[in-house]
């Protein structure tokens, strides 16, 4: 644990005691709390949580990220009754952030439309709390307008299927979901909010002059987010006493949304699995557990969570079930894709996945590098981003994929470089040759250690690397069983995760 990681989990401790009078309805505040998304850019910088200085703020000094675990397990403890099993009851699948990114194709192959609900967020979709400095603006107008199109309380998930013959078989050619809103179980809670709020005021002006609760960023989006978790509450509450549940199935517990949703459930005794969103590069995103159950990609992630101090129990290697579309046929053939792209017929595809401005300096050294070959298709995917990237504009040679599907550039691609992201592991999983440009950053989990030199940190010796993969039969080989070896530990393909995801709700049943 480096003193970035030691000051960030230290202070996280502080918080959670802080603050621990503030309470509503027997649940803290602070527990609830997207905590990351409290602290400013500069307390991430080098003289803030990365100095050694920092500490003296501090009360707590964290030396492994277990005690953080033990902290948050003993809260949940606090709450959690017994789970039950409910045989004809709903099970609740949650999008916070559209991060739940089930293929529709799963809902309609492995669960009954009259089984399930999809909950979702109305007008929070594009604003993750981590990026937000005020709350979304609705209108009014708006909001009794998409009232109006969704009823007050839906019970059921309307699954719409569009059917077509194949040489005499029924294929499903489009399934589509439609969603429920939390907010039809909302009650006003602006007095309740109101008065956390001040007494929110009040504990903050105790700690004069202190490095984070001081700063008017962290106020705002603790107020924010003060409100959200009291809304969350009651809905989650009145939802659980109206309609009968199974299971409650979300994509992250990081979130005030979920992670609320996921501690109401405990009270209720409702069983709750949170998915694997992306792989766990970084250790802030996937720590403190929550669910009963992580439905995690593999071994790698079992053996994380052992480390962090969590019992092998409550985890469940289950995949994503978007993986399982990983081979299906593409929207555009590689002819038609070819040319949406502008890449040369006859050259080899690289595909290079980017973030935004992240690591700009280490691509622009890789690109200069790598356009030595005159027989490659550079093609560069900002992803999630959806607009063409700088990148693409400066060289004739790189080619933007701006509007082209991931999965479709994938199985287009003759190899794959990317950042630290999940997009990596689903190139695997395609077949596809990986190599990563790592940068070593706080919390770093080495989730492509296993990949020898497939992974560098310096972008000329990258480069070198992918340009060598096209000519030598040894990095070939070298190559394929590096990635052999990682997805043995990383991920099972023996079953569907669809199917082993019904099959573990259907424990609860």
């Amino acid at each position: 644990m480096n003193t970035f990681e030691q000051n960030y989990w230290s202070l996280y401790l502080d918080f959670l005691e802080d603050f621990k009078d503030l309470n509503y309805k027997g649940y803290s505040i602070a527990y609830l709390c997207h905590y990351r998304s409290l602290l400013n850019k500069d307390l991430k910088a080098a003289e803030g949580m990365a100095h050694p200085a920092f500490s003296k703020n501090l009360r707590n000094n964290v030396k492994n990220t277990s005690e953080v675990q033990a902290k948050f397990s003993a809260f949940k403890a606090l709450h959690q009754k017994p789970l039950k099993k409910n045989t004809d009851g709903k099970v609740i699948f949650h999008d916070v952030y559209k991060l739940l990114r089930f293929p529709n194709e799963t809902f309609a192959k492995y669960f009954d439309s009259k089984s399930i609900l999809l909950f979702q967020e109305r007008g929070r979709a594009k604003q993750r709390v981590s990026k937000s400095k005020t709350q979304p603006k609705t209108s009014k107008k708006k909001i009794k307008k998409n009232k109006k199109k969704n009823p007050k309380k839906r019970t059921s998930s309307t699954m719409k299927r569009t059917r077509r013959n194949v040489k005499g078989k029924q294929v499903v050619k489009q399934v589509s979901m439609t969603p429920n809103y939390f907010d039809s179980y909302q009650i006003n809670n602006k007095a309740a909010i109101s008065k956390m709020k001040q007494k929110a005021t009040g504990l903050i002006n105790t700690f004069k002059g202190h490095p984070v609760y001081s700063d008017e960023i962290f106020r705002k989006r603790f107020f924010i987010q003060i409100a959200k978790i009291i809304n969350r509450i009651e809905e989650a509450g009145k939802l659980f006493r109206s309609v009968p549940v199974t299971a409650v199935v979300v994509p992250s517990t990081h979130y005030p949304e979920s992670r609320t949703l996921v501690m109401v459930a405990a009270a209720h005794g409702i069983p709750t699995i949170c998915m694997q969103h992306g792989i766990i590069s970084g250790e802030f995103g996937y720590l403190p557990k929550i669910a009963d159950y992580d439905a995690v990609y593999g071994p790698f992630e079992v053996d994380w969570y052992r480390k962090n101090g969590i019992s092998k129990k409550a985890m469940e290697i289950i995949g994503h079930p978007r993986f399982d579309m990983i081979h299906s046929a593409p929207k555009l053939n590689k002819e038609k894709l070819a040319q949406k792209l502008g890449a040369h017929p006859k050259k080899r595809n690289v595909l290079v996945i980017v973030r935004g401005n992240n690591q700009l300096k280490s691509w622009k050294k890789f690109l200069a590098k790598l356009r030595s070959n005159k027989n490659l298709n550079i093609i560069v995917k900002d992803f999630p981003n959806s607009k063409p990237h700088k990148l693409s504009k400066t060289h004739s040679s790189i080619l933007s994929a701006h509007g082209c599907q991931l999965y479709d550039l994938i199985q287009f691609a003759d190899v794959v470089v990317s950042y630290s992201s999940t997009v990596g592991l689903e190139a695997i999983l395609a077949k596809k040759p990986v190599f990563i440009l790592n940068e070593p950053f706080p919390g770093y989990s080495g989730y492509y250690t296993s990949l020898g030199k497939l992974v560098q940190k310096d972008p000329g010796v990258l480069a070198e690397l992918v340009l060598d993969f096209f000519k030598s039969d040894q990095m070939k080989n070298y190559t394929y069983s590096k990635m052999n070896k990682f997805l043995a530990q990383s991920y099972s393909t023996k079953q569907s995760s669809g199917r082993r995801l019904a099959d573990l709700i259907q424990r609860f049943r």
